[in-house]
């Protein structure tokens, strides 16, 4: 005897099979969550009031984040405009306050307490290394102690001759490009990374005629780290590798190592024959640098060593690269403040005589200029910090394991603390002026116990560069207004359509 069973009992049978599937999806992820909200409750009660974007389960607020990398940072902006002061957003299972406040601001950066980066920078760790942008707090004070002697002014004024020397061979590129629009942030990479090879780790090379596209490979591990950071989907390691990401960034990090091992490499075999005697006199004598005051302090592990020298190349070379390039815009698209600057240059330094660490402090509307620039275009996009105790404000708690992001596009264009935020206006940072307005509304290098200590190197490079270049070019740019500048960031901020800058040879007779 056999049994029959219809085609519509089978369509039942799968059916019924496919209703038991789908239920118990929907309650191991109706467990899930409500495990979740357990195990997040204190954070969720403690931030309930706090207004923000609608949040997802699972995802939170990350679902906003769905949308072409280079507008990320746009829809950042938008969410700290729709929420003025603060606000919070859940980004899968963490906690996010996003706060435009001056007042919040100082409370977060300036506390001692609150020191600890946020593990949103787990994923730059990964790649780039543990070094002092986001090393945990113990060993980012030993570290910081350590390091910020390679920065006094002693030092830093026998920098200003190298300075001076790389920024002649930057004038060589750009008088071979004349007329042409530039990649001028690649440009700009090349040499900053040149000087800080010199600068900070002792070794002279010639990275600006060099073809090894350090800078390129560089702005790629830089774009893949912050789609890993911001979309959700990447942290996911199955997925991060099925899109390619992982074997992309890997290779770009392979040159880029190799430039890091051949850098130590190098430097410890000037250190071995110092210790041996075989080193001349001479050689002992020069500038002791950032790579020499770690190395000898033997405080450093190998990796702790390698883990700095990757983040010091990389931060010291994109941020001051990048803050030229919106400076080199600026001064294109504003003819007046461009004639200006080289009237300055003209009248502290000349037109000839190589800028000294004497006239640095002395252009002061050439500061002004650049500190302007970096209020509309601040190159360290953004930061985060952890909460690692309920911290009060009086209307309101951050919760303990909350994070807290700065955007600082919108803090330093809020019209609130900024009028007419769009204008380019130098005199804003007149010493009457820096006096009327709160510490925190201008935050560029950050603030507090944990704020850039490259920032007065950064400055003296800055201006070194831009009075080596202005007395031999004319400046210009496409750009005809702040507004027309569209902004992307891959950690740091970028135009989205590039600088569109170039350059013509000045009659220097008729100055």
């Amino acid at each position: 005897m056999t049994m029959s069973i219809s085609v519509g009992e089978i369509f039942t049978y799968i059916i019924q099979i496919k209703l038991i599937l789908l239920f118990s999806f929907i309650s191991c992820a109706l467990i899930a969550y409500v495990h979740f909200l357990w195990r997040k409750r204190k954070l969720i009660i403690k931030s309930w009031n706090m207004p923000g974007p609608l949040n997802l389960p699972f995802v939170g607020g990350a679902y906003l984040f769905m949308i072409r990398p280079e507008y990320i940072y746009n829809r950042l902006t938008r969410m700290q405009q729709d929420y003025p002061d603060i606000g919070k957003i859940w980004f899968g299972s963490k906690l996010v306050y996003f706060m435009t406040k001056p007042e919040y601001i100082e409370k977060v950066l300036g506390s001692t307490k609150l020191v600890a980066k946020s593990d949103f920078y787990q994923t730059i760790i990964q790649y780039i290394g543990e070094g002092l942008l986001a090393a945990p707090v113990p060993k980012w004070k030993k570290h910081r102690k350590i390091i910020v002697p390679t920065f006094n002014q002693k030092i830093l004024e026998s920098f200003v001759e190298v300075f001076a020397e790389k920024s002649l061979i930057l004038n060589e590129i750009l008088d071979e490009n004349v007329g042409k629009e530039l990649n001028i942030l690649r440009v700009l990479s090349r040499c900053t990374l040149d000087i800080l090879c010199d600068t900070a780790m002792g070794l002279k090379y010639d990275i600006q005629r060099e073809n090894a596209n350090y800078e390129y490979k560089m702005d790629k591990v830089m774009q893949l780290v912050f789609l890993k950071l911001l979309q959700i989907w990447n942290h996911i390691p199955f997925v991060w590798r099925l899109l390619g990401y992982e074997k992309k960034i890997q290779g770009y990090l392979k040159t880029l190592s190799d430039l890091i091992d051949k850098v130590i490499q190098e430097k410890l075999e000037i250190v071995m024959q110092k210790k041996n005697s075989t080193y001349i006199e001479e050689e002992t004598k020069k500038r002791m640098v950032f790579l020499d005051y770690i190395i000898e302090s033997n405080e450093f592990t190998s990796i702790e060593l390698r883990d700095e020298v990757f983040i010091f190349l990389f931060a010291g070379t994109d941020t001051t690269a990048s803050a030229l390039s919106f400076v080199f815009a600026v001064l294109g698209m504003f003819t007046d403040v461009q004639d200006k600057v080289l009237e300055e240059v003209l009248s502290i330094i000349g037109p000839d005589k190589t800028p000294g660490f004497e006239h640095l402090h002395q252009l002061h509307y050439t500061e002004r200029v650049i500190k302007e620039t970096l209020r509309l275009f601040p190159v360290g996009a953004f930061f985060l910090r952890y909460v690692s105790q309920d911290t009060d404000f009086g209307d309101f708690v951050i919760p303990k394991s909350s994070h807290v992001y700065f955007g600082l596009v919108y803090i330093h264009r809020n019209p609130k603390y900024w009028p007419n935020p769009l204008k380019f206006d130098p005199d804003r940072f007149l010493p009457e002026e820096v006096a009327k307005r709160h510490p925190c509304t201008y935050i560029p290098f950050s603030y507090g116990p944990r704020n850039c200590i490259g920032r007065y190197y950064a400055m003296m490079n800055m201006k070194v560069i831009i009075a080596t270049v202005i007395r031999k070019f004319r400046i210009h740019c496409q750009y005809k207004k702040i507004e027309d500048i569209k902004l992307k960031t891959n950690i740091t901020l970028r135009f989205r359509d590039g600088a569109k800058v170039s350059v013509t040879r000045r009659d220097m007779s008729n100055n």
